[in-house]
């Protein structure tokens, strides 16, 4: 209706930012930290090392997002509460860091999550390449990621993490965070203890 090239929507902590393309469509997290990604990634000097931080639970098309851009990018998979994701922004080299459900750092400016600051480097980097939300989104695969709450008592989590390892060894395994089974190259499960809840 406004005619507007991008949308956003702050959250009440001004932390997270939700992208809406050119197209009036509100964009998953994954996908929009994916599109900032490829922003920031295509804007970065080609004489430096870079690394992107990204959470155990970001879908593994990350990876093919950052080689079809730049080969020489190191990708960090990190833990998935806020802390860890900001502390890892703080580590040299690193060029973009998102929490993929709205977050996003850019540590050139602060170590932190910044809605404001997020705001207005989406659009300086979406004017420097001229371009709009939805081009960038039709250059990513699609993907799905289905989250689920399973309820467990307090005193099972441990023993429920341990038994994961032990029965699934012929898969690989990540321990990043929780447990992350690979099924194939593409497909994983991630079984993630609730650091507040049952």
């Amino acid at each position: 209706t406004l005619d507007a090239d991008a949308g956003f929507m702050i959250d009440n902590s001004a932390e997270k930012v939700y992208l809406v393309d050119d197209k009036g469509k509100i964009l998953d997290t994954q996908l929009s930290a994916m599109i900032v990604m490829l922003l920031q990634l295509s804007n970065l000097s080609k004489e430096e090392k870079h690394k992107i931080v990204v959470p155990v639970y970001a879908s593994n098309v990350v990876k093919e997002v950052v080689s079809c851009v730049r080969k020489d990018i190191d990708i960090v998979w990190t833990k998935t509460l806020p802390r860890y994701i900001a502390e890892e922004s703080k580590s040299k080299d690193v060029r973009f860091v998102s929490d993929y459900l709205g977050g996003y750092i850019f540590p050139e400016f602060q170590p932190v999550f910044d809605g404001m600051f997020a705001i207005g480097k989406i659009l300086e980097l979406l004017a420097k390449e001229e371009t709009k939300l939805s081009r960038i989104k039709r250059e990513i695969s699609d993907f799905n990621i289905v989250h689920t709450k399973i309820p467990c008592p307090w005193d099972k989590k441990g023993f429920i993490i341990r038994k994961l390892v032990e029965e699934h060894q012929k898969y690989n395994l990540d321990l990043i965070d929780g447990v992350k089974i690979w099924l194939d190259k593409k497909s994983w499960i991630l079984f993630l203890p609730d650091a507040d809840e049952a």
